[in-house]
């Protein structure tokens, strides 16, 4: 006669690991694979264009979840750069002016290279997204952040620009990048802390 024997903490254990581990490669995936996707459906490479219509769709709250946790383990961003097809890149200005009528320009500062590649993976979001509602809260709080460190600040345009890269040929010819104003966006702080001189 077989006695069936409960699981010991140990198997559990174990299989409570693998179940992660499966969850954390699920998800390095999709997000590895989104950008090599989205190059291929919008004729990045020398392939033919793929016409790409699936959309996975989880329900809201284990979205949410994911979302949480790419976020928690630092997966949620894919690295765009494809070799031998080097995308244009994007940046921000950011043009600040005070109640004295004074302007400023300001660009961001990076206290570290990490924090340099987040920002130039944000600013490839920025920059592909379709979403304007997205574009603009995102770039809403930017501004928000970049108020802080002038708090003085009446006004604020953002401007997302594309910078092409010229070709190895154009580059050994003396050409540089060029920069393409795509979006301004104009924000006004409406409860407008002291100018800077006031105390």
């Amino acid at each position: 006669m077989l006695v069936r024997q409960r699981p010991t903490w140990r198997r559990v254990r174990i299989a409570c690991c693998v179940a992660l581990a499966c969850v954390q490669l699920v998800l390095l995936l999709s997000v590895s694979l989104r950008d090599t996707l989205w190059l291929l459906a919008n004729s990045r490479t020398i392939l033919p264009t793929w016409q790409l219509q699936f959309t996975p769709r989880l329900p809201e709250p284990l979205r949410k979840l994911a979302l949480v946790y790419a976020h928690c383990a630092g997966i949620e961003r894919g690295y765009g750069f494809f070799a031998p097809n080097v995308p244009a890149g994007y940046d921000l200005a950011f043009e600040i002016e005070f109640p004295d009528g004074s302007v400023e320009h300001v660009a961001p500062e990076f206290q570290s290279r990490e924090e340099r590649v987040r920002w130039a993976s944000g600013m490839d979001y920025l920059g592909r997204t379709d979403s304007e509602f997205v574009r603009e809260v995102l770039l809403k709080l930017l501004a928000h952040s970049m108020r802080q460190h002038h708090p003085g600040a009446e006004k604020m345009r953002v401007t997302l620009s594309q910078v092409r890269t010229p070709t190895i040929a154009e580059f050994q010819a003396g050409r540089r990048p060029v920069q393409q104003a795509l979006y301004t966006y104009h924000f006004r702080f409406i409860d407008t802390p002291p100018s800077r001189g006031d105390h």
